[in-house]
């Protein structure tokens, strides 16, 4: 960018054009800073600090009550001056980045090759007269059901389990299998059982029942819509809506990038926390009815908290992932932040709403537990939410 010169001395503002006073520092119309309109990197990064983050001097001056003095900021704002430390919704947003930021990249390093939603199968043992080729087919292509099955009957030859079989599975099986495998099983003439729509009796329709199992064999057939996926695995059942909803979401789920859905699912979960403020607020509104004060004043006391929460560990996921010797002491650091964290929350509370130590002490374990709960339902209620929508 060329650099914008100076033009001498200004009559109007170079924002909204008002008539500037010689004395005038500011405008008195919109509040720009008159200068010469020579700006330096150093200008740049004020504003952006300044205007976004609230780096300036209030941030300065919270940093050490925001750390070090429990409720002090909280009680201070609840006093009416607003203007002498850093806002608190900037502050949390900022220790929210600082948190997420840290929590993603711990997921990543630690579970980048684990899958997000593993399901065990039962393993499939040996069968006489099957080759080995067609043994590991079978183990990728048969679901825990039948895998149960054929190990129920293990004295019997394939053929003669499969004989056995409810019509009704003989065809799941059969849309499993490739035509090879079906050859070597002897069984590829009964592919006719594909084009048969059967009416099945309630004995029947009992043992029918869909396994998840079967959309394990499906994840990895990127050539297959999950929509092709999903009549594989459903046949020709007749599921209620909401079967069927949770059948489509777990096929796309399980066959989905599995890195792009942690992201979806951090991502959402810091709206989460965002939405856990004002129940927290709510509960603290209920605990201290008789302090009568404006919800508002405990959603800003919560705003500390939540902070100082996301802040602490932050660091804590910044030192173990980052520095491997620490990962040994990290039960001990995780014991050490937690204690800090409690002792916080407790003297918080002791500052802001001045009651006695005992009954602070007592509201501070209810209002842990209720935290606790509510972070456990609104977390849930999230990674659902975020598994239907994905």
């Amino acid at each position: 960018m060329q650099e914008l010169q100076r033009q001498g001395e200004r009559n109007n503002c170079l924002n909204c054009g008002a008539s500037i006073e010689p004395s005038d520092s500011f405008c008195a119309n919109c509040g720009q800073k008159v200068d010469d309109n020579r700006l330096a990197l150093k200008d740049v990064l004020n504003e952006f600090f300044e205007n976004y983050l609230s780096l300036d001097s209030r941030f300065g001056r919270s940093v050490y009550p925001f750390l070090f003095k429990p409720g002090y900021l909280a009680a201070e704002f609840m006093k009416g001056k607003r203007t002498n430390f850093a806002n608190p919704f900037r502050l949390y947003i900022l220790c929210s980045i600082f948190f997420f930021f840290g929590v993603n990249s711990t997921i990543q390093r630690t579970s980048s090759d684990k899958p997000i939603l593993d399901i065990k199968t039962t393993a499939l043992e040996d069968i006489e007269g099957v080759s080995s080729e067609t043994m590991e087919v079978l183990q990728s292509k048969f679901d825990e059901r039948t895998k149960q099955y054929f190990n129920k009957n293990e004295d019997l030859s394939f053929q003669e389990a499969y004989s056995k079989m409810e019509p009704i599975h003989k065809k799941q099986l059969l849309i499993a299998l490739e035509r090879n495998t079906l050859e070597d099983l002897g069984i590829l003439g009964d592919t006719v059982l594909l084009d048969r729509n059967y009416t099945l009796s309630p004995e029947e329709e009992a043992s029918a029942n869909i396994s998840i199992f079967e959309i394990e064999s499906y994840k990895d057939s990127i050539h297959l819509s999950d929509q092709t996926v999903y009549k594989r695995v459903v046949g020709d059942a007749e599921l209620p809506f909401y079967q069927e909803i949770f059948y489509k979401r777990l096929i796309r789920i399980k066959r989905a990038n599995e890195a792009l859905l942690r992201k979806f699912i951090i991502g959402n979960l810091s709206i989460a926390m965002f939405v856990l403020i004002p129940l927290i607020a709510l509960v603290l509104k209920l605990f201290y009815l008789r302090r009568k004060l404006y919800f508002v004043a405990h959603l800003i006391h919560t705003l500390y908290l939540q902070a100082f929460f996301f802040l602490l560990f932050g660091i804590l996921l910044g030192l173990t992932s980052n520095f491997p010797t620490l990962k040994t002491y990290g039960p001990l650091l995780t014991f050490a932040f937690i204690s800090y964290f409690l002792i916080y929350f407790y003297r918080s509370l002791l500052k802001v709403y001045q009651q006695s130590r005992l009954r602070t002490f007592i509201k501070s374990l209810l209002l842990l537990f209720s935290y606790f709960v509510l972070s456990i339902f609104v977390v849930l209620a999230e990674v659902l939410v975020s598994f239907l929508l994905f």
